[in-house]
């Protein structure tokens, strides 16, 4: 999914809308999923990540795991009491069918074609820390000629983590350069953000952090070729 495409999904969700339909919030949470009959060398095991879901189900934030590995964007929808999930790039697609609010049947097709069924469980998670969150991203080593402190601003809800980071480029004519948040606050109280770029110039990543009462601290050092590093410092707003 190309940037400016992400742009516009999180300008329509990341805004406070009042009419969402309901109908569809049932989706919203952690999802634990196992494929049946799988290969014995594979691991079965799915998590499905669902952050926000529009008011007609056709655009959502929803991420996909192995648990273990690093999630990834879907493209998901739903209308209601159908749900499908496609990746970009590959053919992989699960159509799963909703059987009350925590539980979800149907079938994932691989990239070979074969089928094999698949089930969730949703999970109940912890509701320590939801609530709005902000604080800045602060450039460390410090780095005036590159680099400019940005602003992190977060929404958390039964554990998952969905908002933006912001900062201001130093490229002439660039603006400001955004990236989607997401992840999960885990009960150990740590959390993985995982940036996703929605601007040009902007990187993704993955930023580890710790929660304690009302504040956040993680760490996003240089890597590669970028020339900026930050610390994260966030408060419970």
């Amino acid at each position: 999914m190309k940037p400016l495409r992400y742009l516009i999904l999180i300008t329509s969700l990341l805004v406070s809308v009042p009419g969402f339909a309901q109908q569809n919030q049932w989706l919203i949470g952690h999802w634990d999923g196992t494929i049946e009959g799988f290969p014995a060398s594979e691991n079965s095991s799915r998590i499905l990540r669902v952050h926000r879901v529009s008011a007609d189900g056709k655009t959502i934030i929803a991420l996909w795991a192995i648990p273990g590995s690093n999630a990834v964007p879907t493209e998901t929808s739903t209308d209601g009491s159908n749900v499908t999930i496609k990746f970009q790039g590959v053919s992989t697609v699960v159509e799963l069918a909703r059987e009350g609010d925590a539980s979800l049947n149907g079938k994932y097709t691989s990239t070979s074609g074969k089928t094999f069924p698949i089930k969730f469980k949703k999970a109940k998670l912890s509701s320590e820390f939801d609530g709005e969150w902000e604080g800045p991203a602060t450039n460390n080593p410090k780095n005036t000629r590159d680099c400019t402190d940005g602003t992190y601003r977060l929404t958390i809800k039964d554990s998952l983590i969905t908002g933006k980071f912001e900062i201001v480029s130093r490229v002439s004519g660039a603006g400001v350069r955004e990236a989607l948040v997401t992840g999960e606050v885990q009960p150990d109280k740590t959390a993985t953000l995982e940036l996703k770029a929605l601007s040009p110039l902007m990187w993704s990543g993955r930023i580890n952090g710790t929660f304690n009462g009302n504040e956040f601290h993680g760490s996003d050092p240089i890597v590669g070729s970028r020339r900026c590093g930050f610390d994260i410092d966030l408060k419970k707003k």
